[in-house]
């Protein structure tokens, strides 16, 4: 796979995490806000963000850190990068599922303190994608050509 192929598909699951992000913040807020007929949805919801940050986790890995590993001398750097990032998804992820573990269906504060973590875990996997697309994903550094004219010291 080319850089920028890696680096474009890179991108692309790290649109579909923010949509899947988006309507898990809907309905946590929606839940936060008390509507706790909402929580089913919510639940649901947080299975399907779970998915797609392993799915994502999964191609990245299989597509995008080979890239990395081979773009320059910092290859190996940048995979580490990617793999503390990756954990640190799989950190938000886990917690998010403690705190489903702990709902009581029938108590309502629960699922309010459920909607509280899954702000948490979007904040999480926010922060390492952005970090991914900052310092992974730069089109810089992932580029088709071999020279590069206007680059200095790395």
């Amino acid at each position: 796979m080319d850089p920028s192929e890696a680096r474009r598909e890179s991108l692309q699951l790290h649109d579909e995490l923010r949509r899947a992000m988006r309507d898990a913040l809907i309905l946590s807020t929606r839940v936060k806000n008390g509507e706790f007929d909402a929580g089913p949805q919510l639940r649901a919801s947080v299975r399907d963000l779970e998915r797609a940050v392993r799915s994502h986790i999964d191609v990245e890995n299989h597509d995008l850190a080979p890239v990395l590993k081979t773009i320059d001398a910092w290859g190996s750097v940048r995979c580490g990068q990617l793999e503390n990032a990756h954990k640190q998804e799989l950190l938000a992820i886990y917690d998010a599922e403690a705190a489903l573990l702990k709902v009581n269906f029938s108590d309502r504060r629960c699922w309010s303190e459920f909607a509280m973590a899954v702000h948490g875990l979007v904040r999480g996997v926010l922060k390492c994608l952005r970090f991914e697309e900052t310092h992974l994903l730069d089109p810089h550094t992932l580029r088709d050509d071999i020279l590069v004219v206007d680059n200095i010291d790395g």
